[in-house]
């Protein structure tokens, strides 16, 4: 993404004036671009609004002047575009400043977010109360509203988050600002606004500046249940018993499974020193590291909540289902706590212990991992994104874009059904093999219909002929997933405006919708719409 100078200057009144506008030095220094590689848009400048107030003087002045702004939340819609908008011209508004939690509810537990408020934040509010939020495995620093309005999903009960909250305040391109939450104490979605809320998901009407967000009560007993598959081959009957399990309420969280290169991803890199990125990596070297990480064909992880009787009656029916095509493990989650504890006086008290600060640093990232399930954020996942990125990962601060990984996210939604899921992957792999490509994917049964896959494709930045190659790789699998009807539950602004003939009656109905709450396009133009 680029900036233009002076193209701002017009809108400099009382008003905007007293935002913060990036000049042109400082908005490439902050590198704000797509990540999509060779997508890009010039923009017109970047404002940090601190409250609603402003935000409301923003709109209503950039539609008086006919100059359109792309809202982001905190700028980290990574795999996806980032803070770039679909067309050139826009103002960035960047409500990350926007950061308040407020009206708290101990009792029904439910809070009122901000933009700005990122996943560590509510985290740590949380911290010591009786209620945790659900967690993506985006990382602490990423916006909750962000993932919220893009229909993203999580890892627990509440994980499918389009269900679980209410959009409290919006901001229309007139500068009229709504409430949409009912008066007294918040029980759902309810009243005259109650199918409302979800208009404003990957939408570009409004800007939703509050909304209620539900959450997690924390559990008497909390078992994590680890499944290692058998064999690539078995991924077609884990789908199918998973839909069973789903179907039934035993797995009422949201299980993610991931292949090889998905969990390899999160402990070593392209080895570009003795592999040939034109056809990809070398099996045998592939096999040894599994073999070093004891990674298995594929591999998941789950919650399972509540009184502990029922949670360990449902942790038996889960390995009674699953113990003919994958190894079952139903482990306390306080017990990866000790065994943490322990870890860590030993490498503190025992440092002659061989090996005890590599041991410790793995059950630090095995604990941390744990820890997403309990409502604690953290970059775990996001380490896959350097797979193929020529300098070693930070230990610490993970930005993949900033950093300069090469990666698109793909996410065709699936049925539960094994050979549908399998028919997906089988197209997928040959086109990166193809590539030359390694294949990382997730598969979420997010209930016992929806498996909503995502496929990682990773390449180097600093190769032009790769990244064309990704780019053109990606378009191939996004024209064959629609042809086979697995329509994409999140689509990435390089794909936008959408033309490719995707879903027209939803699109004119959308149009309809755009104009008469936006009529000069001043929100988002381009955003999710033809």
């Amino acid at each position: 993404m680029e900036a233009q100078e002076n193209i701002f200057t017009p809108l400099l009144n009382d008003q905007l004036s007293k935002i913060k506008v990036l000049s042109y030095k400082e908005l490439l220094e902050n590198k704000s671009f797509s990540g999509l590689g060779l997508h890009h848009r010039k923009v017109t400048g970047v404002t940090y609004p601190k409250n609603s107030t402003e935000v409301q003087h923003i709109i209503s002045t950039a539609a008086e002047n006919k100059t359109p702004i792309y809202p982001v939340s905190c700028g980290r819609n990574w795999g996806y575009g980032k803070s770039c908008p679909p067309k050139t011209g826009c103002i960035v508004l960047d409500m990350h400043k926007m950061n308040r939690i407020s009206d708290f509810d101990p009792v029904l537990g439910s809070v009122e977010i901000e933009p700005g408020v990122t996943q560590g934040q509510l985290a740590n509010f949380l911290k010591n109360t009786d209620w945790m939020m659900d967690c993506t495995g985006a990382g602490p620093n990423t916006s909750i509203i962000g993932n919220i309005l893009e229909r993203g999903f999580g890892h627990s009960p509440l994980g499918y988050r389009v269900r679980h909250f209410a959009v409290t305040e919006l901001i229309l391109s007139n500068g009229s600002v709504y409430n949409l939450s009912s008066p007294g104490q918040y029980v759902g979605r309810i009243g005259l606004s109650a199918g409302i809320h979800e208009i404003f998901t990957q939408n570009n009407i409004g800007v939703v500046t509050k909304i209620r967000l539900e959450l997690n009560p924390r559990p008497e007993c909390s078992l994590r249940c680890i499944i290692k598959l058998k064999d690539h081959s078995a991924i077609s009957e884990y789908i199918n018993a998973m839909r069973e399990l789903k179907s039934e309420g035993t797995v009422d969280a949201l299980p993610h499974i991931g292949n090889h290169y998905r969990m390899l991803g999160m402990f070593s890199q392209f080895d570009f020193a003795n592999w040939d990125t034109k056809t990809g990596s070398n099996q045998y070297d592939i096999n040894n590291l599994l073999n070093k990480f004891n990674i298995s064909p594929w591999m998941a992880t789950f919650s399972i909540f509540g009184n502990t009787s029922v949670a360990k009656a449902k942790a038996k029916r889960v390995r009674q289902r699953l113990n003919k095509i994958a190894a079952v493990y139903t482990i306390p989650y306080s017990l990866f706590q000790k065994v943490q504890s322990l870890a860590n006086w030993l490498s503190s008290n025992a440092s002659w212990i061989p090996k005890i600060d590599t041991a410790n640093n793995k059950i630090t990232e095995i604990s941390k991992a744990m820890g997403i399930f309990e409502g604690i954020p953290d970059n775990v996942a996001l380490k896959g994104c350097y797979w193929r990125h020529r300098n070693s990962k930070p230990q610490q601060e993970l930005d993949p874009i900033d950093n300069g990984c090469g990666f698109f996210w793909l996410a065709p939604s699936l049925p539960m059904i094994g050979k549908d899921v399998e028919k997906c992957l089988s197209i997928t792999e040959y086109e990166f093999k193809q590539a030359g490509f390694e294949m990382a994917v997730t598969l979420t049964a997010v209930t016992s219909r929806l498996c909503q896959a995502i496929i990682s494709l990773y390449y180097d930045t600093s190769n032009y002929d790769e990244t064309k190659l990704a780019h053109e790789t990606i378009k191939k699998l996004r024209k064959k997933y629609v042809e086979l009807g697995w329509m994409p539950y999140r689509r990435a602004v390089d794909e936008m405006p959408l033309n490719d003939g995707l879903e027209q009656d939803a699109l004119s109905l959308r149009k309809i919708i755009k104009q008469a709450m936006d009529p000069k396009n001043t929100i988002a133009p381009g955003r999710y719409e033809c």
